[in-house]
């Protein structure tokens, strides 16, 4: 048996070449490496078509646009990387980009696109405004419907309360009132006895 010093490791590669027939062969492709780890999350990122209203692919298919930064870190940062720091994944990204050179084109953030977003956005706001126009006015006509029922019922009470002040000046005055309505009675009484009520 070979001895061992300590602190030493017993030399074993390269094998003899009548071992090398004998050695273990890595199964093909073990050792190769694919995308890293930040490239294929931030792919599976853009191509979530979940994600397409904060993040999505640019017009040529190359490229990505994040519509939203704050949605971006907030929301989707954190579930792909261990990190909400929308300018540190900018970094990163743009250290891939000088690494692979031509490889990987990494959008802008387009402005074609930004424009055509507010564009979007304009017109949006414009049918909003709109319609909010429409409603003031709708809501004015019915604010005046209602000032003018106010001010009929305010004459109906005045009118109310100016009989009720005469009447309490002439105490009379409900006496008569609780008579004529008697003698009404009694003539409609009489009427519908003579057979002159409403004929079947």
């Amino acid at each position: 048996m070979d001895r061992v010093l300590p602190g030493r490791v017993k030399e074993e590669w390269p094998p003899s070449p009548e071992e090398e027939d004998l050695a273990p062969r890595p199964m093909e492709g073990l050792h190769e490496t694919g995308p890293p780890p930040f490239l294929t999350k931030t792919f599976d990122l853009v191509a979530d078509p979940a994600t397409d209203g904060v993040v999505s692919w640019g017009r040529a298919g190359n490229s990505f646009v994040v519509w939203d930064p704050h949605a971006f870190a907030a929301v989707l940062l954190p579930r792909f990387f261990k990190h909400n720091n929308f300018a540190s994944f900018v970094r990163q990204l743009n250290t891939y980009q000088q690494a692979l050179g031509s490889c990987l084109e990494v959008g802008q953030f387009g402005f074609e696109e930004e424009i055509e977003m507010l564009k979007r956005d304009k017109n949006t706001l414009l049918a909003e405004v709109v319609k909010l126009r429409q409603e003031q006015q709708s809501t004015k006509a019915d604010m005046r419907t209602m000032e003018e029922r106010l001010h009929l019922v305010e004459q109906k009470q005045l009118q109310v309360m100016g009989f009720l002040a005469r009447a309490m000046q002439n105490p009379d005055f409900f006496l008569q009132l609780i008579q004529q309505k008697d003698k009404l009675k009694d003539l409609e009484d009489a009427y519908s006895k003579r057979g002159g009520g409403p004929s079947t």
